[in-house]
């Protein structure tokens, strides 16, 4: 948990505020009960929120800091992780998935 003097929540640069409301009309239409974004450029958090409630039904409000059970959430990882071998130059989108596996 973060110290009470900071304010992590509201935490949002301008260009991140079209996100926050992308987030917040899906929870309006029922897609989800809430989202959390902590976004850092060169070292420094350009967005940090959370909107929604902590679950379904619950009059809890998420916060940056609530528990998330992970569900799907790999894909999400993985991707980032997957982009990043492709910066490097370790991974190509176009190489068959058997050249990165071992075989056998």
């Amino acid at each position: 948990m973060s110290s009470p003097d900071i304010k992590r929540d509201s935490i949002l640069t301008p260009r991140f505020s079209a996100v926050r409301n992308l987030l917040e009309r899906q929870i309006d239409d029922g897609f989800h009960p809430g989202a959390q974004l902590c976004v850092e450029l060169g070292g420094e958090i350009v967005a940090d929120f959370a909107v929604g409630k902590a679950l379904i039904g619950s009059g809890t409000p998420l916060a940056h800091d609530s528990v998330m059970p992970l569900f799907s959430s790999a894909k999400s990882i993985t991707s980032v992780a997957i982009r990043a071998l492709v910066d490097s130059g370790r991974l190509n989108f176009d190489d068959p998935v058997a050249t990165h596996g071992k075989s056998g």
